[in-house]
């Protein structure tokens, strides 16, 4: 019986020597030191994860926990609770708003700390669907015109540059097969640049132009400027 004490006595000596992480039992639960001594939780799981659904975004909350030793709140995100991936690692914090995210579609989150190379277990998983705007157009005889959005679903994050080809073969009419005169609204796209800015774009068929009256154009967001610069139409255009 005395090789058996005296092999794990020298296991647990050279285990406890050593410069990479171990582990220190108590009475309670199990703590996680790092090189330096310091001990990191990884029990502590964030808590109180919620959703709230906006207008093309969804915000999260979480308590915070006010530790020095959490370096990040690490985000996952994924359309199924089995298949989600890593989104965003952010300082740490208690809130933050995904406005890379359409309508119609539910998303699902959790998230997590990080303290150094360590990890805490994840939240609960949980989804929402982000808000669809309302249309406030005024209707004309009683019908709204043909305002109309398209909604896509790329497989990638980001892109550096997107292109739309469109054939319009006739102008919206009422129920009744009359014209419509607010004619065709069709944004084409809307987005997010650089994770804060909204932008959107796309063409209407009525567009009022002061001493001309209505024609065709293009719509697009404008940060207080009618520069022509921002945008360029293809040959023939």
């Amino acid at each position: 019986m005395k090789n058996p004490i005296l092999l794990l006595s020298i296991f647990l000596i050279i285990g406890c020597t050593s410069d990479s992480d171990v582990t220190k039992f108590n009475t309670s639960e199990a703590v996680l030191l790092d090189s330096n001594g310091k001990e990191i939780f990884l029990n502590e799981s964030p808590q109180n994860f919620s959703i709230t659904a906006n207008v093309y975004a969804l915000e999260f909350k979480w308590t915070k926990i006010n530790d020095s030793r959490i370096d990040a709140v690490q985000i996952f995100k994924g359309k199924h609770p089995e298949e989600m991936e890593f989104f965003k690692s952010l300082p740490n914090s208690s809130n933050f708003i995904d406005f890379l995210v359409g309508v119609r579609e539910e998303y699902f989150y959790k998230i997590r700390y990080v303290a150094g190379d360590h990890f805490t277990g994840f939240s609960e998983t949980i989804s929402a669907f982000a808000e669809e705007p309302l249309n406030t157009n005024v209707p004309i005889n009683d019908e709204i015109g043909g305002i109309q959005y398209a909604y896509w679903d790329f497989p990638f994050q980001t892109f550096e540059q997107i292109s739309h080809q469109f054939i319009i073969h006739e102008e919206p009419t009422n129920e009744n097969g009359n014209a419509n005169g607010d004619g065709l609204y069709y944004q084409f796209y809307q987005g997010i640049l650089n994770d804060t800015i909204g932008v959107y774009y796309g063409i209407q068929t009525r567009v009022y132009k002061p001493g001309v009256g209505f024609e065709r154009g293009i719509i697009f967001s404008r940060w207080s400027t009618r520069n022509k610069e921002n945008y360029s139409l293809s040959e023939n255009a």
